[in-house]
């Protein structure tokens, strides 16, 4: 009910009139949902809907929800963002806070420990991000002081480059590495991932790997996803 109200709130507080500000949203349906290289649905399909209006200020609210399989069992995500991108020649600067929420429990401690993990009544945690972006580049860092919902803080720190290759194809390397007592999966408290991505027009290709191959648990293999997504604007 607060987040409801929160909601309208901020929406309110950040609309102007309609040629100030834009609706977008996307519509995907893949064969895999990965989250920072880990499979969110035991990997099985996934269908995601995500909504953000966009205010011509800079302001950026949003919504993605998509469903999860933890442990075996069915269950789904919502996650809720609030952002502000800063215009800073050369580069734009992105500054976000973001919520994430599963009604179904069983997100902590599954990432990696699938055999362990916990169902409970929610889990949830909140990352504030800062990012930046130039030409085909983006930067960010994400910070939790409950990564999770594990009780530990942990953050996640990404780099990602996008290079067209024809008018419709295109090219996008990402790395990414995590570092958390949540994740115990190396003396380090530590692990990457790394993936390419192609692109054609609304169809999509995902070839996801994380760096810790060695004990079995979700890290043992790379993951192939293929995926389509189509844009709804407003």
């Amino acid at each position: 009910m607060w987040l409801s109200r929160s909601l309208t709130i901020l929406l309110l507080l950040l609309s102007g009139s309609p040629a100030k500000a834009e609706l977008l949203g996307a519509l995907t349906a893949s064969t895999n949902y990965l989250w920072r290289g880990v499979t969110q649905t035991d990997d099985q399909p996934a269908i995601a809907l995500s909504l953000e209006y966009q205010h011509a200020q800079g302001w950026y609210l949003g919504a993605w929800s998509s469903n999860t399989r933890y442990g075996g069992e069915p269950g789904y995500e919502v996650d809720i963002y609030l952002g502000r991108l800063f215009p800073l020649k050369p580069a734009t600067i992105d500054v976000a806070v973001r919520h994430y929420a599963f009604p179904t429990g069983g997100k902590h401690r599954y990432d990696f420990h699938p055999q362990a993990w916990e169902r409970g009544e929610s889990n949830a945690f909140t990352e504030v991000q800062l990012g930046a972006s130039h030409n085909r580049w983006m930067a960010r860092c994400s910070y939790s002081d409950n990564y999770l919902d594990s009780d530990h803080a942990g953050y996640y720190i990404e780099l990602e480059h996008t290079q067209p290759l024809s008018d419709t194809v295109s090219l996008t390397l990402h790395y990414g590495i995590q570092h958390s007592r949540a994740i115990d999966d190396t003396p380090e408290h530590e692990v990457g991932d790394y993936s390419a991505t192609l692109r054609r027009g609304t169809v999509f290709l995902t070839i996801s790997n994380l760096t810790d191959n060695t004990d079995g648990r979700q890290t043992d293999r790379g993951r192939l996803v293929l995926g389509w997504s189509a844009a709804i604007r407003r």
